[in-house]
């Protein structure tokens, strides 16, 4: 399933992303993964929402998880949500529903630390070569990032 945003010019077909370098956060209300551009005519609008989505290493470098400070303390301070943690890289693969049992789990808790984790042993996770961002079943309600 890829949604797009009603009543805004948007991708007609998701598979335009792939090569493209964009920035993706899980939406909460969506329970989907939000995609924006970052070049282009829409640079800075969310674009697409998607089931899965696979970024991968470029020419300008590994793909990176970042968090806003400013916008953590907001997201800590109001005890309201906001998005403030994403990932960017280059688009490789869009709705392909990925086998994830060989890979690691990447956490984002807002409420425990400002940074990417890897789930199993806590350490955190600032780039990778590539990263899937996937939700361990259709059903679940989060997704998270596999590296």
């Amino acid at each position: 399933m890829s949604r797009t945003r009603p009543g805004s010019a948007l991708l007609d077909d998701v598979h335009q992303l792939l090569g493209h370098r964009i920035r993706v956060h899980f939406n909460l209300v969506t329970t989907l993964w939000s995609v924006t551009a970052l070049t282009g005519e829409h640079k800075g609008r969310v674009i697409a929402h998607l089931d899965d989505v696979t970024l991968c290493a470029d020419t300008t470098g590994p793909v990176q998880f970042r968090v806003s400070r400013a916008g953590w303390e907001r997201c800590r301070r109001t005890g309201k949500r906001n998005v403030h943690a994403w990932c960017v890289g280059t688009a490789a693969a869009v709705n392909t529903k990925p086998d994830l049992r060989e890979l690691l789990r990447v956490t984002y808790n807002p409420w425990r630390r400002p940074r990417f984790e890897n789930a199993r042993t806590g350490d955190p996770v600032h780039t990778a070569d590539f990263a899937v961002f996937a939700k361990a079943d259709p059903g679940a309600e989060h997704g998270y990032a596999w590296i």
